[in-house]
Parts: structure tokens; C-alpha cells; sequence
């Protein structure tokens, strides 16, 4: 019987990418993302618990990741689990379990753009998409798509 391995991941990057190439059309990226979940406790408190994921992108989604991503951006991985062991010196073997990306897509960006030194900043506290040229207030009713969404 066949087996499956996939991982869905949503979260944020806690590093901008590492690229390495391997040749001169051939590259990959490690991401550092983490993904949090939120519960409650046995006394009814609301506590929330970080894991972080290392996730390898070889190719073109490297260098999607090396042009576009940056830390704290969200971003969606589909993928699957891949383990290796590194040597580290004198015959001691770590295991190392990755996440092979297949499907890598950028949600959000959260850092704030640099303004320009001339303009005074007039933002407001009005929620963004955190996507940029994105006015989430004023989206057209007509967007092509079986449910409204351009994606």
C-alpha cells in the first residue's frame, strides 16, 4: 500500500531566506518559519504555543523566495517531510527533519514601508492586507472567480 506525506504550513518567516546555489541555474533556500496555535488551558486561560519549521526550496521556488520574501512576511507551504542525518565530527549523527516545498505562496508582507524623508507619516490604524497598493475598503464586487477571490 502506497503511502502519503504532506505538509500544509501557514506561517511567518522569522529570517529573510538563506539561498545557496549549487551551480549557476541551480539554487535553494531554507526558510525558518513558525506556525502558532492558540488554545485554552485546563483554568480556561488562552495560551498559545510556537513551533518552527525548517522548510527547503529548491529552484524556482528559491528564487521566488530570494526576490520576494523577508521576515515576518506570511506565507502558505505545501510539501512534504524529508529526514537526513549530518555528521558532526568524530562519528556523532544529528537526525534533521526538513519540509520539501512543492507550493509556496506569499500572503502578506507585515513590515512597514520606508516613507520617503520629505512626507510626514499620516498613517492611520485602519487593518491593511498587509499586501502592498491592496485598499482592503474599497475591493470591486466583480472580481472574476467561482467564490469573489482573485486567487
Amino acid at each position: 500500500m502506497a503511502g502519503v506525506n504532506k505538509v500544509i504550513l501557514l506561517g511567518n518567516l522569522g529570517q529573510k531566506p538563506d539561498t545557496r546555489y549549487v551551480s549557476a541555474d541551480l539554487s535553494f533556500s531554507r526558510l525558518s518559519l513558525a506556525t502558532t496555535e492558540v488554545m485554552t488551558n485546563l483554568k480556561g486561560e488562552r495560551v498559545s504555543e510556537t513551533e518552527w519549521h525548517t522548510v527547503v526550496l529548491w529552484r524556482h521556488l528559491s528564487r521566488f523566495a530570494e526576490q520576494y520574501l523577508r521576515q515576518g512576511d506570511t506565507v502558505y507551504v505545501e510539501g512534504r517531510l524529508k529526514t537526513r542525518y549530518i555528521e558532526q565530527g568524530e562519528g556523532v549523527r544529528r537526525k534533521v527533519t526538513e519540509v520539501i516545498a512543492d507550493r509556496i505562496d506569499l500572503l502578506a508582507h507585515h513590515d512597514t514601508p520606508k516613507q520617503p524623508e520629505n512626507k510626514q507619516d499620516d498613517t492611520d490604524d485602519t487593518p491593511g492586507s498587509g499586501l502592498p497598493g491592496v485598499d482592503i475598503e474599497n475591493i470591486p464586487a466583480d472580481i472574476p472567480g467561482g467564490d469573489g477571490l482573485p486567487f
